[in-house]
């Protein structure tokens, strides 16, 4: 575990509540030198681009997994929670326009940004119909993705399950400060 990474199998064990995560997601929370994260997927099967955004990511300690095809992507996002969905529409096995319908079916709250080199207005209405949150086309600014990600995570229901409470104490996932008594 690189980079002070831990982790952890219990909120309770860092917060000292009990609420237990599922077993079997047990990078569930990541610790990054004492700092929780907030939890991405990156649905995207060209394998240097993938590498190349978790990596810009991961440097701004957010928690990433990525898959390389719609099948693994649809598989991830039907078994962990996650506070951003970063969606390619061209993969392997099953679209990303596919996956984009059957998690807003499961989940409708998770952000979702489209990736894509499909540049038509057609296309982008019709993924903002389809439940897409944000449309970036590749090829795209490393900054310009990370300050996307960032505002999708600061809107409507990711901004309340991005701060967790006990007592007074709070400690915001994104923002990654830690406040107490208000």
């Amino acid at each position: 575990m690189d980079h002070g990474v831990r982790s952890l199998r219990l909120v309770s064990a860092l917060l000292g509540i009990g609420i237990l995560l599922r077993p079997f997601a047990i990078c569930e929370i990541t610790v990054y030198k004492d700092r929780i994260t907030m939890r991405l997927l990156l649905v995207e099967d060209e394998e240097k681009l993938a590498r190349l955004v978790k990596r810009a990511l991961v440097a701004e300690r957010f928690s990433v997994d990525v898959a390389r095809n719609g099948r693994a992507g649809m598989d991830f996002a039907n078994t962990y929670d996650y506070d951003l969905m970063i969606l390619d529409l061209q993969l392997p096995e099953l679209s990303g326009s596919e996956i984009l319908r059957r998690v807003r079916r499961g989940n409708p709250n998770v952000p979702v940004l489209i990736l894509t080199a499909r540049d038509a207005v057609a296309d982008k209405v019709a993924h903002f119909e389809a439940g897409a949150d944000d449309y970036l086309t590749k090829p795209f600014a490393m900054a310009e993705l990370i300050v996307r990600a960032k505002s999708l995570l600061r809107r409507g229901p990711g901004r309340r399950e991005s701060v967790l409470r006990v007592n007074d104490l709070e400690l915001d996932r994104l923002t990654q400060q830690v406040r107490k008594g208000g």
